[in-house]
């Protein structure tokens, strides 16, 4: 369903294209989901999350569980497993966990939690309203990933420039260069010549080319 405001925003093969690309995150969903379950058929010795037994066979006290970043420690078992539905719905720390299981969903889906139902039995919303969406916590982690690839670079440039500092300060210090022309002749200097005096700062003369 889209809304009256999108839908008098955009024009028609827009908002055509917007609807089969909600269709086909819905349908991968869907068949995500099938996967636990047909995982479950396969594999009927995967423990439960809750009680630790075999998953077994039974399709209709299956829930599968997305792959999915987790904080709390006693709930990451979770994340890509199975459990019993009666298990998990008679489960003391039930209302807890779902509490922390929805809110690390929320990160990843709009639309998608698990609920209990009028007979306390624990599932997913209707799969229908689910919509993919570009998940916080994976922005938060490519941020951070970012800023580490970002403060390593200043790291090098800073040591670059320490390094090339020390060696004009040799050149100056050894009579080879002023300080007004220092950049000029070290990388004028034969390629022997400057390893012989300025091989020890691990830099190449062609840095010091109009690094003035």
């Amino acid at each position: 369903m889209i809304s009256a405001n999108f839908a008098a925003a955009v024009d028609a093969p827009t908002r055509a294209r917007w609807c089969r690309l909600v269709q086909e995150r819905r349908a991968t969903e869907q068949r995500r989901q099938a996967a636990f379950e047909r995982m479950a058929l396969c594999y009927p010795t995967l423990p439960c999350a809750v009680c630790g037994q075999p998953i077994g066979t039974d399709e209709s006290n299956i829930l599968g569980f997305n792959c999915i970043d987790i904080p709390e420690r006693d709930f990451q078992h979770f994340a890509d497993g199975l459990a019993h539905i009666s298990c998990l719905s008679s489960w003391d720390r039930r209302d807890e966990f779902m509490e922390a299981w929805n809110r690390a969903l929320g990160e990843y889906y709009a639309g998608k939690r698990l609920y209990r139902g009028a007979a306390g039995r624990v599932t997913y919303t209707d799969s229908a309203t689910w919509v993919i969406q570009r998940s916080p916590a994976v922005q938060r982690r490519q941020a951070e990933q970012w800023a580490q690839l970002n403060a390593e670079l200043r790291r090098r440039k800073e040591d670059l420039a320490s390094r090339m500092q020390a060696a004009r300060d040799k050149a100056v210090h050894l009579g080879i260069a002023s300080e007004d022309d220092v950049d000029g002749v070290l990388h004028d200097l034969s390629a022997e010549e400057f390893r012989l005096h300025f091989g020890e700062f691990r830099v190449s003369r062609a840095f010091f080319k109009g690094a003035a």
